[in-house]
């Protein structure tokens, strides 16, 4: 047996650090650089989903969300297909995480204007116009694709509405006055939408957004709105309606039911959900007839728009050039409006609800239904009880404040109901022109008259 050197025999394997104290240190510096590691990977992970987000908001604002693919998201946020199905589901996913972002920084910069704000409602609107000047692609994400990305988008839409309100609500303001809080900010964000998809917002509207809502102030406490007994407020719900709200296609002629069961598809489903298949289906037609009649589902989609406003317009404009004082013939004219929609709640959802489904190049055509209906309001003679009728913004703010208080109805499944909000609406619709306790002797006065009738 050989002998060795005994300085050459060493008691732990090599590379092994020599003592106890040796070994905690490079546990400590294991761990360190564990931790390194695993923060560049949080960051690095951060950074894809914000340049996601950020394609996706782009995509929206230029596009539409019914033309939202996830391609267009890769390319615009140089991110693989397969990183982004780490983050997402699907490009409605990843949508609706945009919505929420730049809904939560709106509601942050709400906070911060009405926290010390004089006059809280006023100061909400004025943020709200701030967001369409300052940060146009994430407001048309909020204000127009909210009106066209289904029944998830609404109810997004709706939850961000609740939010402004209760900030407005909980805000005690240096000299408090009461206005109707919901439909105004719902209104404000339906105005600024037109705008922003007819080109973008200036910052000058924030005056015309000022003075109108100015003309809801009073001291009293009459704008306290609930759509029904149990207490909901305008703006207050989240949950999306049934697709059984919508309703059947019903009667009418095979093309007929195809317009209502596109409408009725687009409201339950959303526009990029629904297929043709499910329009021919619920309207009891062949594929074969639908397409002998349209072209696509874009075409039936664009003909339910158009059959519903002809209609609409058909039964309103009548009732406001009978003879009478303005006041009366825009309740009248009112009054056909509620119940064309009570009759046909499905055309107002797609009307109110999915107003910018198809995209961006149907927005002109949005904005002409809007101004027909203007028309009824500037359109005033000399036996209104004010000699000047107002500027073009404020008959547009008060168009949308119907259209906003319509909807609110219908998204809690009360078409019906319509018909009862008359004296609010008509409130609505009067008070920026003739004064708040002018409408409201007005709406008593039709009040006091419908009561004699029916006792």
């Amino acid at each position: 047996m050989c002998e060795r050197d005994a300085s050459s025999i060493r008691s732990e394997p090599v590379g092994w650090p020599a003592g106890r104290g040796t070994r905690r240190a490079s546990a400590r510096k294991l761990r360190v650089a564990l931790g390194q590691l695993q923060s560049t990977v949080t960051e690095q992970r951060a950074t894809i989903e914000a340049r996601l987000l950020d394609a996706v908001t782009q995509a929206a604002a230029r596009d539409g969300v019914a033309a939202l693919r996830v391609e267009r998201v890769l390319s615009a946020s140089e991110v693989s297909r397969a990183s982004f199905y780490q983050y997402f589901t699907s490009v409605d996913e990843c949508f609706l995480d945009a919505y929420r972002l730049h809904a939560a920084a709106l509601v942050g910069e709400v906070s911060s204007a009405v926290r010390c704000a004089g006059d809280p409602s006023v100061a909400a609107l004025e943020a709200l116009v701030e967001t369409a000047v300052s940060r146009p692609e994430a407001a048309r994400l909020l204000m127009v694709e909210g009106l066209a990305a289904g029944p998830r988008g609404l109810s997004e839409r709706q939850a961000l509405i609740a939010a402004i309100g209760e900030l407005v609500e909980a805000s005690p303001g240096d000299a408090k006055v009461e206005r109707p809080t919901m439909p105004l900010i719902g209104a404000t964000m339906r105005y600024l939408a037109m705008r922003l998809a007819a080109g973008g917002v200036e910052r000058d509207v924030a005056g015309d957004v000022r003075d109108w809502a100015a003309s809801f102030a009073s001291a009293e406490d009459p704008w306290r709105l609930r759509l029904d007994g149990s207490g909901n407020a305008p703006g207050q719900m989240s949950e999306p309606p049934s697709p059984a709200t919508f309703g059947a296609p019903g009667e009418g002629s095979p093309r007929e039911r195809v317009l209502r069961a596109a409408a009725a598809c687009v409201c339950s489903q959303g526009y990029r959900a629904c297929q043709v298949t499910d329009v021919a289906s619920a309207a009891g037609v062949s594929r074969r007839f639908f397409y002998n009649q349209f072209e696509d589902k874009r075409a039936a989609v664009l003909a339910a728009y158009e059959h519903a406003f002809e209609r609409l317009l058909a039964g309103c404009a009548p009732a406001f050039f009978a003879p009478g004082a303005w006041e009366d013939r825009l309740w009248q004219a009112w009054l056909e409006f509620a119940r064309f929609f009570a009759r046909e709640p499905v055309y107002a959802h797609l009307g109110f609800g999915q107003t910018y489904a198809l995209g961006p190049a149907f927005a002109p055509r949005i904005e002409e239904f809007h101004l027909a209906f203007t028309w009824f309001l500037d359109g005033r003679h000399h036996d209104s009880p004010s000699d000047a009728a107002g500027p073009q913004a404020r008959s547009a703010l008060t168009a949308a404040a119907v259209a906003e208080l319509a909807f609110q109805s219908l998204w809690q499944g009360a078409a019906i109901q319509m018909l009862a909000l008359s004296p609010i609406v008509m409130r609505v619709i009067l008070t920026p022109f003739v004064g708040p306790e002018h409408a409201r002797a007005f709406v008593e006065s039709k009040l006091h008259d419908h009561r004699e009738r029916v006792a």
